[in-house]
């Protein structure tokens, strides 16, 4: 991920690590490095002021970091299996009858923060979204609208982001839809249908206009959010 004021950006690997770079040279210029390996899921992502980054490393722990003193460790850490999280998402799956994806193996699969940096937009291999407070780790909100296929299995990549004030969370389904949601109530409120023919991947939000880019099914299409 870009830093958002800097010509740096954040990379996480498969190998356990999480890594910073300067776009003027090619050579790493910070480590940061699990203590467990293998790891099959690892995300990574800088607040909106390029202040903090939260990394994800597979051990159900989402840490933080101040972007100037990484050194010094996180600064704050809290689980995936934290009770408010496990009390919204086991009951969702038992209702969706989906006895193969079991919360009790519930991992991050992408991080976004708030404009704000006060919340943290967390997509899982579940198939469902996780609004947290950023800084504690507590659930807010599960945003689930969207359901499961019977063909959802295994680790559903799917996107997520913040419209440009905060006001909404955007998140992808697998059957090409886009859906809204208050980030203050967790209410949803709209959704855009059928805009892929594929799962939607990636969602990202023009930071001055009213404008959303989803892709996904081979696909990027430009929506016009006005009306929300």
């Amino acid at each position: 991920m870009m830093h958002p004021t800097a010509d740096q950006f954040l990379s996480a690997g498969m190998d356990g690590t999480i890594r910073l770079w300067d776009i003027r040279n090619s050579d790493t210029t910070a480590i940061i490095r699990t203590d467990h390996l293998p790891v099959s899921h690892v995300c990574a992502a800088f607040d909106q002021e390029g202040v903090v980054f939260g990394v994800y490393t597979d051990d159900h722990l989402i840490r933080m970091y101040d972007a100037r003193n990484y050194q010094e460790g996180p600064f704050a850490k809290f689980s995936l299996y934290d009770a408010s999280v496990m009390a919204a998402v086991e009951p969702f799956l038992a209702h969706m009858q989906a006895p193969n994806l079991s919360a009790k193996k519930l991992h991050a699969l992408d991080l976004k923060f708030s404009p704000d940096g006060n919340q943290l937009l967390v997509t899982t291999n579940r198939g469902v979204f996780l609004h947290l407070d950023a800084f504690e780790g507590k659930l807010l909100h599960l945003f689930k609208e969207h359901g499961l296929s019977q063909s959802q299995r295994g680790d559903p990549q799917l996107g997520c982001c913040y419209s440009a004030d905060g006001a909404y969370a955007v998140t992808g389904s697998e059957d090409g839809r886009v859906f809204f949601y208050k980030s203050s109530t967790g209410q949803y409120v709209h959704s855009f249908h059928q805009g892929h023919n594929g799962p939607v991947l990636d969602l990202q939000w023009n930071p001055k206009r009213h404008l959303l880019a989803s892709a996904g099914g081979n696909s990027t299409v430009l929506w016009s959010a006005t009306g929300i």
